[in-house]
């Protein structure tokens, strides 16, 4: 039986009372009764700082706002904002990379900001590039925190006989800072619009450029609790449930979708066949030519870490319940403690796949990711010890950076030329975000040093995609994880009455998971059943 969803479908444009939110909402979608409208955020309404044990040494007072492309940005257009060092105490130098920032906005949506490396100036100063991408005009609140005062470069990790950063998370000078967005002069083919078609597999996937996510979607609000509304969303909208907790009913009170600016990804409900009742899928497998001669039905194989499982298990829940003709079949292979640990046995187990009498006839399709296990097994000082004792290195004479390099090479290598119909990678997601992230006790008295950080997570991402891009396996496609969460560390994953941090830093919550497969679906319709999917009526 399907889970029951407890997320609105939609919500009537006419209960939206306010002229001035009805004409921000609708840069998206159409003004009518049978499409969603969206809300703005106002100042406050997400959270920042939570109460996670920081330094007393801060050099965020060093860091001074000099320029900005005007007080109105423009929709459609890079907007950007420059900090420079003002003191000797936070300049780089060979022992000293730089600060570091996380850079938010949100106001009609939320989106994350780019910080580039810094660049020295005529008068010998550090000059650092944050670079924003609005797709919706309104007023915005924009944050710019210093995680960290100084670094040193991601290669010289694990670290030997210096100590490990420490995440700060204080807000600069200057911020947050209000600015207005409007409208574009001109028109832009690559600005939201209305209709929408359905995304193609180019516009999903990540090219050449790690940044292009940054202009192709935003996080929309479609609820609020504080918004008026005719009746209750949930069973008993005065009792509070772990549910409803998780699902932002009884916490943030914010319901947010992600939203691609030119074109629409599929949504839950948009699955099954309104007037029919048929799954997407089922009609898709009912082309003969689909599985192709030989073949009886098709097998989803997912390798990767607990983020991986937690994709699988709500991809069942969620995309592939009400399936009536076809069954489908689901791997989940795991690679806790990093692919340097586990890849034996993910060459062992899907080679099993292949060779298994009973799996005879079956179309494969690999989703896999390798990236917070690495990070955390390979480049974190803590585990020293475990390097030294299972992996036979000590930390004197290796680059995590660079072990990951070599080690998510062979994996590529392995599934590039593994039997498989599509082949998905989908970048780590940013783990161990702390600013904005909420809904537990933080330990007093434990700071959280830099490998545990989304700088690192995003180096690991550039790693990958260098492997991936110079491998020679074109038939890879990939997937943005990144992106998409690093403006969401308001939705992380709630367990338990507990809610113990561990998971809670790196496991994202069922909205930010939902989006991430409806992404990887979307992929992997477009290479089994591209007709099906063109020919299949959207509600948007």
């Amino acid at each position: 039986m399907c889970p029951k969803v407890i997320t609105p479908r939609f919500l009537s444009f006419n209960v939206i009372s306010n002229a001035a939110v009805k004409r921000s909402l609708l840069s998206s979608r159409p003004p009518t009764d049978d499409y969603p409208a969206f809300l703005d955020l106002y100042p406050g309404e997400l959270p920042g700082y939570t109460g996670w044990a920081r330094p007393e040494h801060t050099l965020v007072n060093l860091f001074q706002l000099v320029k900005s492309d005007g007080n109105n940005p423009q929709v459609g257009q890079d907007w950007r904002i420059r900090l420079k060092c003002t003191s000797e105490k936070c300049a780089t130098s060979s022992m000293n990379r730089g600060a570091l920032f996380y850079a938010r906005a949100y106001g009609p949506a939320v989106i994350p900001g780019y910080v580039t490396s810094p660049v020295r100036d005529e008068g010998g100063q550090d000059i650092y590039t944050i670079m924003l991408h609005f797709l919706d005009e309104g007023a915005y609140v924009v944050e710019v925190v210093l995680t960290f005062s100084e670094s040193y470069a991601f290669e010289d990790y694990p670290l030997i006989s210096q100590k490990e950063p420490s995440y700060e998370g204080y807000m600069v000078q200057g911020f947050p800072m209000q600015v207005t967005v409007t409208s574009a002069a001109t028109a832009d083919a690559n600005l939201p619009n209305s209709p929408r078609a359905w995304c193609t597999a180019e516009q999903l996937e990540l090219g050449d450029n790690i940044h292009q996510q940054i202009s192709f979607a935003r996080w929309r609000v479609y609820d609020k609790n504080s918004h008026s509304l005719p009746k209750s969303r949930t069973p008993n909208s005065k009792v509070v449930s772990l549910e409803g907790y998780q699902h932002g009913f009884n916490s943030l009170g914010i319901k947010m979708d992600y939203l691609p600016a030119t074109c629409s990804v599929i949504r839950q409900h948009e699955l099954m066949n309104s007037t029919s009742g048929e799954h997407i899928l089922d009609a898709c497998l009912n082309a003969s030519t689909v599985l192709g001669a030989g073949h009886k039905t098709f097998r989803l194989i997912f390798v990767g870490d607990s983020v991986m499982d937690l994709q699988h298990v709500q991809m069942w829940q969620d995309m592939m319940c009400g399936m009536k003709n076809f069954v489908n079949v689901h791997t989940l292979i795991r690679t806790h403690g990093g692919i340097k640990m586990t890849i034996d046995n993910v060459k062992r187990e899907m080679n099993s796949l292949l060779t298994s009498g009973k799996n005879a006839g079956e179309k494969r399709i690999v989703i896999f990711n390798t990236g917070l296990h690495d990070l955390d097994k390979l480049c974190a000082h803590q585990w020293a010890w475990e390097r030294k004792l299972r992996m036979n290195i000590t930390d004197d004479n290796f680059s995590c950076v660079e072990m990951y390099r070599k080690n998510f090479q062979e994996l590529v290598n392995f599934i590039g030329s593994y039997d498989a119909s599509v082949k998905i990678f989908r970048t780590t997601t940013a783990g161990w975000h702390k600013y904005g992230n909420y809904g537990f006790g933080w330990p007093p008295d434990c700071s959280q040093p830099f490998p545990f950080s989304t700088h690192m997570t995003y180096r690991f991402n550039e790693v990958a995609l260098e492997v991936i891009k110079t491998s020679g396996f074109d038939n890879i496609h990939i997937l943005d994880g990144y992106w998409l969460t690093l403006s969401r560390p308001d939705n992380t994953q709630v367990k338990t009455e507990r809610n113990e941090i561990g998971a809670h830093l790196v496991h994202y919550g069922p909205e930010v998971v939902g989006v991430m497969n409806r992404q990887l679906f979307m992929l992997i319709l477009h290479d089994v059943c591209p007709m099906t999917l063109a020919r299949w009526p959207s509600l948007v």
